[in-house]
């Protein structure tokens, strides 16, 4: 038959249907199981999750002064912003 869209008969044709619709289902069923899975281990992770601690001011100004005493605020992209910070108008200047 010329008009096969697989280029068999018709039968070849209904077969290849069944195996695409199979296909299709298998398919569903693994997505689900996917989603599940996630939920599951989602749920998991906030029924034994450490909890949180919150951040307050001085918890932010530790980690402000972590960051500026560390050995990577000497290189030249921080002395290029300490320099902007502190230049000739700024109002918070940085104490010496």
């Amino acid at each position: 038959m010329k008009n096969a869209p697989f280029g068999g008969s018709s039968f070849k044709r209904s077969q290849n249907c069944l195996i695409f619709r199979q296909t299709c289902v298998i398919l569903q069923n693994l997505f689900l199981m996917k989603a599940t899975i996630r939920k599951i281990t989602n749920a998991w992770r906030r029924i034994f999750a450490r909890p949180h601690k919150d951040l307050n001011r001085s918890r932010l100004v530790g980690m402000y002064l972590a960051r500026t005493n560390h050995k990577s605020a000497l290189s030249s992209e921080f002395q290029q912003t300490r320099q902007r910070r502190n230049g000739k108008f700024a109002i918070h200047r940085e104490r010496i």
